[in-house]
C-alpha cells in the first residue's frame, strides 16, 4: 500500500469487485496489507482510502436557560366555619364574687332665712 493505515476500517478493500470484511478477510499495519485467504494470482485488488478526521474539539458552552412557564390557577377558598361551642357554666358551689363598694354620701344643702 502507498499510504500508512492504522485501522482496517479506514479503507475499503475489494477483490475482483467483492468488498472484503476488515478483520475477517484482511488486516492492515502501516503500509502492510495482510490477507487471511490469498486471492488468485491475476485477481483485481482495489483499495480506497478514507480521509481520517482529527480529534474532536472541546465541548461547547451550555445553552441559555428557557423562560419560566405560566403559573397555575389559584384554588378556591374554603367555606366559613360554623359557630364555636358555648363555654361551660361556672361551678355553682364556687366562691362568691366580691361585694361592691358603697357610694359616698352627697353634700347637705344650705337653707335660706328671710
Amino acid at each position: 500500500m502507498s499510504r500508512n493505515v492504522v485501522n482496517p476500517n479506514h479503507i475499503i478493500l475489494s477483490v475482483n469487485g467483492l468488498v472484503q470484511v476488515p478483520y475477517s478477510d484482511y488486516n492492515v499495519n502501516g503500509t502492510t496489507l495482510t490477507f487471511y485467504t490469498l486471492p488468485n494470482i491475476n485477481s483485481d485488488v482495489e483499495i480506497r482510502y478514507f480521509r481520517v478526521t482529527g480529534l474532536a474539539g472541546p465541548i461547547g458552552p451550555v445553552g441559555f436557560e428557557g423562560s419560566v412557564g405560566p403559573s397555575g390557577f389559584r384554588g378556591s377558598s374554603g367555606g366559613i366555619g360554623g359557630p364555636g361551642f358555648k363555654g361551660s357554666v361556672g361551678d355553682p358551689g364556687g366562691p362568691q364574687g366580691f361585694t361592691g363598694v358603697q357610694g359616698s354620701t352627697g353634700f347637705q344643702g344650705v337653707g335660706r332665712t328671710t
